[in-house]
């Protein structure tokens, strides 16, 4: 394996780790989000994009009166 390729493959994981973290902390910042978080919908192992970016709205967001 080219040294590029593999330099590719081990920082690989880390940069999508901060992505995710950088998501979920702009939803954190949202003053309108009752909650948010990241949620594991499979095994890593199958695949390592198994990760989704969840947030909720307020009561009061969903149901303006």
């Amino acid at each position: 394996m080219s040294p590029g390729v593999q330099l590719k493959v081990t920082l690989a994981p880390c940069i999508e780790g901060l992505i995710l973290l950088d998501r979920l902390c702009y939803l954190k910042e949202q003053e309108d989000l009752s909650f948010s978080a990241l949620v594991q919908l499979f095994d890593p192992l199958l695949s390592p994009r198994c990760y989704a970016v969840v947030g909720l709205k307020s009561r009061e967001e969903r149901n303006p009166r």
